[in-house]
This record gives C-alpha cells, structure tokens and sequence, in this order.
C-alpha cells in the first residue's frame, strides 16, 4: 500500500482483499496521502465497493438491439 508519482499524477496502490487496486488520485502528493487514507477507511468499516467490469456485448446482441431501434 502506498503512493506513487507516475508522469505528473500521483496515484494510490492498495489490497481489497486478494485485488491489487492502483487508483489515479490527482496532482499533490499530499491529496494522495489522504485519498488513500480515506479509501483504507471505507474499506475498514465495510462501505467499501469494488465495482466489477461490465460484460462485453457481443456483435450479433448488438446488432439486434440497433434493429429494435
């Protein structure tokens, strides 16, 4: 868990679980820090939700729901 500086952003690196979550935060080491501090918080009182990626549509469901249009 920590921050780092990538180009000119700064970003925080931390576990959900057993994920590796790495977030672009901003352009202050300092917003870093508390963004991260806020998000191990969210995590240790549970309020804390991985969103999970969207399935991919296929060409043909896709397709169909233009038709319907």
């Amino acid at each position: 868990m920590g921050v780092f500086k990538k180009n000119k952003s700064w970003y925080i690196d931390f576990y959900y679980g057993n994920r590796r979550i790495r977030e672009k935060v901003g352009t202050s080491k300092g917003e870093a820090k508390g963004a991260l501090t806020i998000r191990l918080a969210q995590i240790a009182q549970g309020r804390f939700d991985l969103q999970s990626h969207q399935s991919i549509i296929t060409f043909e469901a896709f397709a169909e729901l233009l038709a319907i249009l």
